[in-house]
C-alpha cells in the first residue's frame, strides 16, 4: 500500500519552482497555494461519509478508513505534491450527487442505506463552505470541484448535471475563488461495473460504448459552459479523468499496470494491488489515484506557465504568502 508521505520527496519543490516562474520569485510559506478546498463524491472523500455513518462505511476490511479504495485518494497525493499535505479542507462525501433530484431528495445515493445524509450533495457542500468562510473564499486556495458520476444513471437529462456543476462554480467565483480545478466526468463505460454487466448480459451489447459517448458529450458541454461563466481573473484547470482512464486502458504497461479493466477485490487475490488500476467495480486503486495526481500536477504547471507566457498579471498566479 502506498503512502503519500513517502512519494516524490523532492517533487513538490520542483512544482513550486515551476508554478512561480517569473511572477513569484520568492514565496514565503513554501507553496504556491494556501490550501486545498475539496468538493465532490467518492473520488475525493477522505472520511466524511465514514464519520457520518459512525465509522461503518467505507472502512476495513474492504476499504481503507474513509476511502473507497485501498489507500489515499488522488487529492491526498496532489496535496502532498503541492506541499499542502496538512492543509486540506475537504467537504466531499461518498455518494454525493451534484444536487438533490427526483427520487433522491437528499442528494446522496447512499441515503437508502444510511440516514442523516441530507445536505451532502456537491451544491450543499459549496454552500457549507460559504457559511464557514462567511462568503469570502480564500483567493490563494486551490478549489477542487468534482461531481456528476452519481447523477449520471439517475438524472434523465444530462444537461442538468452540467447546470448543477456550473451553479456551484459560479457560487465559488462569486465568493472570490481565483484558482479552481474542475474535474470532468470519468468514462463510466470503461468501469468494471459496466464492462462486467455487458459481458454477463445484464445490459444490452454496446452499453459501454453508449455510456462512454454520453460521458464524452457531457464533458464537452461542461468545458464549454465553464468557459462562458469564468472571468479572466479566475484560473481554471481541468482534471481530465475521462482521458486519463482511456490512456491507462489503452497502454497499461506504460504505467506499470498489469490489469486495467477488472477490479482487484473480485479477481486480484494473491496479486499485488499496485499492478491493478481498479480496486472495486467503480473506483481506482490508490496506485491509480497516485498516477492521476501526477498528471493533474503536470496540467497545473502547464496552465500556469501558459498564463504567464501570454502576459497575464501577477494576480493570475498563486499568491505570495503574507504573514
Amino acid at each position: 500500500m502506498n503512502n503519500p508521505t513517502k512519494l516524490h520527496s523532492p517533487r513538490w519543490l520542483l512544482i513550486i519552482l515551476a508554478l512561480s516562474v517569473g511572477a513569484i520569485h520568492a514565496m514565503a510559506g513554501g507553496t504556491a497555494f494556501s490550501k486545498l478546498v475539496v468538493f465532490g463524491d467518492s473520488l475525493n472523500d477522505t472520511g466524511n461519509l465514514t464519520r457520518l455513518t459512525g465509522g461503518v462505511f467505507p472502512n476495513a476490511p474492504t476499504y481503507t478508513y474513509g476511502r473507497q479504495t485501498n489507500g489515499p485518494v488522488w487529492v491526498e497525493y496532489l496535496a502532498h505534491d503541492l506541499g499542502l499535505a496538512n492543509k486540506i479542507l475537504n467537504y466531499a462525501v461518498v455518494g454525493a450527487m451534484t444536487k438533490p433530484a427526483p427520487g433522491f431528495p437528499t442528494g446522496n445515493v447512499w441515503s437508502d442505506t444510511y440516514s442523516g445524509l441530507e445536505g451532502t450533495d456537491v451544491a450543499s457542500q459549496v454552500k457549507e463552505y460559504g457559511i464557514d468562510s462567511h462568503e469570502r473564499a480564500d483567493p490563494c486556495a486551490l478549489f477542487i470541484l468534482e461531481g456528476g458520476a452519481n447523477d449520471f444513471p439517475r438524472v434523465q437529462d444530462p444537461s442538468v448535471i452540467v447546470a448543477n456543476l456550473i451553479d456551484s462554480l459560479i457560487a465559488l467565483e462569486k465568493m472570490g475563488a481565483r484558482h479552481i480545478l474542475v474535474v470532468n466526468l470519468p468514462d463510466i463505460g470503461k468501469t468494471p461495473r459496466v464492462i462486467l454487466a455487458e459481458r454477463l448480459g445484464y445490459v444490452p451489447p454496446g452499453s459501454g460504448a453508449f455510456y462512454s459517448g454520453a460521458c464524452a458529450q457531457l464533458n464537452q458541454a461542461l468545458a464549454g459552459a465553464v468557459a462562458q461563466v469564468t472571468p479572466q481573473s479566475v484560473t481554471i484547470t481541468f482534471a481530465d479523468t475521462y482521458g486519463f482512464m482511456n490512456k491507462v486502458e489503452a497502454n497499461p504497461a506504460a504505467y506499470n499496470i498489469f490489469e486495467a479493466q477488472m477490479p482487484w477485490l473480485m479477481f486480484g487475490a494473491g496479486t499485488d494491488p499496485v499492478e491493478w488500476f481498479f480496486w472495486d467495480d467503480l473506483h481506482p486503486t490508490t496506485r491509480g489515484y497516485e498516477i492521476f495526481a501526477d498528471q493533474v500536477v503536470d496540467e497545473l504547471i502547464r496552465v500556469y506557465r501558459t498564463r504567464h507566457s501570454n502576459g497575464f498579471g501577477q494576480g493570475d498566479f498563486p499568491c505570495r504568502r503574507h504573514h
